[in-house]
């Protein structure tokens, strides 16, 4: 079934379900970072943001009150977080340095806590390492998790019951595949 017919549109789309068993898509479009949901019955999409080559690489996650969140990367300068929480999308720059969250559709991932705290996971391609951003405390802080040779490649982030947060990455110096967790 075609849910989108406007052009080149599809590459690098990420897929959730909310609480109603409604679907929710985000994806890139030609340069653009597009939203599309049956929420209301039929399809019905958005343009989120189209201020430049953005969208390309992108994460979605849904929160407890069937709001949307989406982690993407803009141009190859860094990561961008969107959501329509307040009613209206608003984007946020969450890492603005070369290629951060850069090179494949993994390098950026997004989940929620119990209280729809954001916590996004990213590789920082230009120092090789894993970074982690979140907005728990109210404001976007970026930190640093792993920096031990080339890691942080191909992140996964999820939270457990606890709202504590488990990260699953590549080590590209040593081929190996790493977890990291705050829960302690």
């Amino acid at each position: 079934m075609a849910i989108d017919i406007s052009g080149t549109v599809g590459y690098s789309s990420s897929i959730k379900t909310d609480s109603k068993n409604k679907i929710h898509i985000s994806y890139y479009a030609g340069g653009t970072l597009k939203y599309i949901t049956n929420m209301y019955g039929s399809w019905s999409g958005v343009t989120v943001d189209n201020s430049g080559n953005v969208g390309m690489y992108n994460a979605i996650a849904i929160d407890s009150n069937r709001k949307i969140h989406i982690s993407y990367t803009f141009g190859d300068s860094g990561v961008n977080y969107v959501t329509n929480k307040n009613g209206s999308w608003i984007i946020s720059t969450i890492a603005n340095s070369y290629k951060v969250g850069y090179y494949y559709d993994e390098d950026n991932s997004i989940a929620l806590d119990s209280n729809n705290n954001v916590y996004i996971s990213h590789y920082d391609r230009a120092n090789g390492n894993l970074n982690y951003s979140t907005n728990a405390s109210g404001t976007w802080v970026t930190s640093t998790v792993d920096s031990i040779s080339d890691v942080g490649f191909c992140s996964s982030i999820v939270t457990d019951s606890n709202n504590k947060i488990h990260i699953s990455y590549l080590d590209r110096t040593n081929t190996v595949l790493k977890y990291i967790t705050n829960k302690m």
